[in-house]
């Protein structure tokens, strides 16, 4: 459900100040509940005034001083279409006829006045005894509220610090220390150290990822030198065992001599092919001529683009080679 709170109460009976809006309020919000989702919207001196509930129309403003007026103001603020839009209002009323009776707990609401103004100046005090001693900052609004109600009580005398450790069921967490304080200070005051210290780890992490970078692509170009090597061994090894050849024939063999005993192109068979290129200085072109099943008669229908998807890119190369296939047909 919604709710529309406004920040005071006018001539004790109408709602009046700066409205506030409160959305995604469950409806199974108790009445202490919502008081302290409102003193998160209203100014941190005023923590127990009194509590109002409006109708859906108007700013007249009804007493809500226990759970039943609670029930009461969100039956009010059902509307036809199931949703909720709760008025509220918090501010202290001047005089029993200043407000609308309209439940037996009014009377209630209005003998509380004095203390709940009590409870107001005593809080004020406090905040402006730790704001002078500059301690304020160690406390939430919750340690506050805490501390103001057992001034009030009587469980603590002249502004003296409670024992935190007998409300933890009052408080979401112990106050801060001044030794936390000192060593947030101390920090501080180191702040440019740390700084040089962070940087000069920086420099040399990226020194580190610079190594590693470099290191990985050395061990990468080793790789890829070994697969080559292995590539070039496998194609040697392999024509050797297609054209009876020894490997060192096949790397005695001048690169630029004319193929021998291949003068009938049309005669020439696959092993023939590869022993072709090879003599020509191309002895990458072996797989590709097996795998392709290039013979003699293949061969001789050979063209630029015939040369460029076997691999030949240089126009040179393909010209010399076209050369001398037409001199074998």
């Amino acid at each position: 459900m919604g709710v529309i709170l406004f920040s005071s109460v006018k001539n004790g009976n109408t709602a009046a100040g700066k409205t506030f809006f409160m959305h995604n309020i469950r409806r199974s919000i108790t009445l202490d509940e919502l008081r302290a989702k409102v003193q998160e919207k209203v100014d941190r001196y005023v923590k127990k005034e009194e509590m109002y509930w409006l109708k859906p129309k108007g700013k007249q403003v009804y007493a809500m001083t226990d759970e039943a007026d609670f029930i009461k103001a969100k039956a009010e603020s059902e509307g036809r279409d199931g949703k909720a839009e709760l008025r509220i209002a918090v501010g202290t009323s001047s005089s029993q006829q200043d407000v609308q009776k309209t439940s037996t707990n009014n009377q209630g609401a209005l003998n509380k006045m004095p203390q709940n103004n009590a409870w107001n100046d005593t809080h004020v005090k406090l905040i402006q005894k730790l704001e002078k001693g500059g301690k304020m900052h160690l406390y939430s609004h919750q340690h506050l509220t805490v501390w103001t109600d057992l001034l009030i009580d009587g469980s603590v005398t002249d502004f003296e610090e409670p024992n935190w450790t007998l409300y933890l069921d009052k408080i979401e967490s112990l106050p801060r220390t001044k030794q936390t304080n000192q060593r947030k200070s101390d920090a501080g005051n180191n702040s440019l150290e740390l700084l040089i210290q962070m940087r000069e780890q920086d420099r040399l992490d990226e020194k580190e990822r610079y190594r590693q970078s470099k290191e990985e692509d050395k061990l990468k170009r080793e790789e890829r030198d070994k697969d080559r090597k292995l590539e070039k061994t496998f194609q040697q090894t392999l024509l050797t065992a297609m054209i009876g050849r020894s490997p060192m024939a096949a790397v005695d063999t001048p690169q630029a001599a004319r193929p021998k005993d291949c003068s009938n192109l049309m005669q020439m068979d696959i092993p023939g092919v590869v022993k072709f290129f090879t003599d020509l200085g191309h002895t990458d072109l072996t797989k590709k001529i097996i795998d392709q099943n290039i013979d003699g008669n293949t061969l001789s229908f050979a063209n630029h683009d015939f040369l460029i998807e076997l691999g030949i890119n240089s126009a040179i190369k393909r010209s010399k080679i076209l050369g001398v296939i037409n001199k074998l047909k």
